[in-house]
């Protein structure tokens, strides 16, 4: 049998190899599944001018693929928010630049790889699609709450789109649950009642996860409304 036959030999190190019957071949990395990750930084006592917040660095061994992030300053209006990964020790163009005013999220959906590792492949399972509503809100803020992921599947979420039926809300704000932290993907206000905020993209949820949007402003009485969809799989271990 020509070619590699021992894989404790060098050749291995960087990827998988199979026999097509009459020599080896090296096999392309295969991106897989293996959980979701969210991670949330705060500092509530910055300094006057410019300030950095820094996520979890990427453990050895994994992918992390970010696919959302949102921020904003609770207390003042920035001048501007700058967004960018560090890969390899190194600073890239930057992916996402915003002012956003005092105490209001902005939200950018990206695709960034950042590191290497995978686990378990992704396979599908059926179409998804889901309404929640609320009849009768109460008045101020109020949460609709998706169905929470089952063990054993993930969901990619491909919009989410929310409603106040009865009149506009000061804002409503599209959130996923991942891994216990509520992640803001978009924020938006109807353009009149009845009339839908939509958010569209990719966001995975494991189990456990779920979406969840924010209604502010609402007065009681409202009938709030959320739909959302996308595609369920399932995990090939």
């Amino acid at each position: 049998m020509p070619g590699v036959t021992n894989p404790a030999e060098a050749f291995f190190k960087d990827g998988s190899w199979s026999w097509d019957g009459t020599k080896w071949r090296k096999q392309p990395m295969l991106f897989g599944f293996s959980d979701t990750m969210a991670d949330y930084v705060k500092d509530e006592n910055t300094d006057a001018g410019n300030n950095d917040l820094t996520s979890a660095v990427v453990p050895a061994g994994e992918i992390w693929v970010v696919t959302n992030v949102a921020y904003r300053n609770r207390d003042t209006a920035c001048s501007s928010i700058v967004v960018w990964p560090s890969t390899d020790a190194k600073t890239p163009p930057i992916i996402a630049t915003y002012a956003p005013v005092a105490n209001q999220w902005d939200c950018q959906t990206i695709n960034i790889v950042m590191e290497e590792g995978d686990t378990m492949v992704f396979g599908f399972s059926a179409g998804l699609g889901e309404q929640i509503y609320d009849a009768d809100a109460d008045a101020g803020t109020n949460v609709l709450n998706g169905t929470v992921v089952p063990a054993g599947q993930v969901w990619v979420i491909e919009f989410i789109s929310c409603t106040n039926r009865q009149r506009i809300c000061t804002y409503i704000l599209h959130t996923v649950v991942k891994s216990g932290i509520t992640v803001a993907i978009y924020e938006g206000v109807q353009a009149a009642a009845d009339r839908y905020t939509i958010w569209s993209g990719r966001i995975t949820l494991a189990a456990g996860d779920y979406v969840s949007c924010h209604y502010y402003g609402c007065t009681a009485g409202d009938d709030l409304l959320l739909r959302y969809g996308g595609y369920k799989m399932y995990i090939a271990e």
